[in-house]
């Protein structure tokens, strides 16, 4: 399932070195997970709602794991200056 996240993954780690703010780069991670996998098993085909269900749910595992362990990666500036 992690090849369906591979973009989310990394705009994930490009928003935490543009210093976008933790918070706000882990939700915007969530969003583009959830999106990913309504995109690839819409609904509107009925077959796709087992292997949606299973992505949605890598999808909030991901988020939580994020939100646990991604502290120690969010490095904010300390000055204006830092790049």
């Amino acid at each position: 399932m992690s090849y369906v996240f591979n973009r989310a993954c990394y705009d994930h780690d490009v928003c935490y070195g543009s210093q976008l703010g933790r918070s706000h780069c882990d939700y915007e991670f969530w969003k583009d997970t959830a999106y990913e996998c309504w995109r690839r098993w819409p609904l509107y085909y009925p077959w796709n709602a087992p292997a949606l269900g299973t992505c949605l749910g890598a999808a909030n595992t991901a988020f939580a794991t994020v939100r646990a362990a991604g502290g120690s990666h969010y490095k904010p500036r300390k000055t204006s200056f830092e790049p």
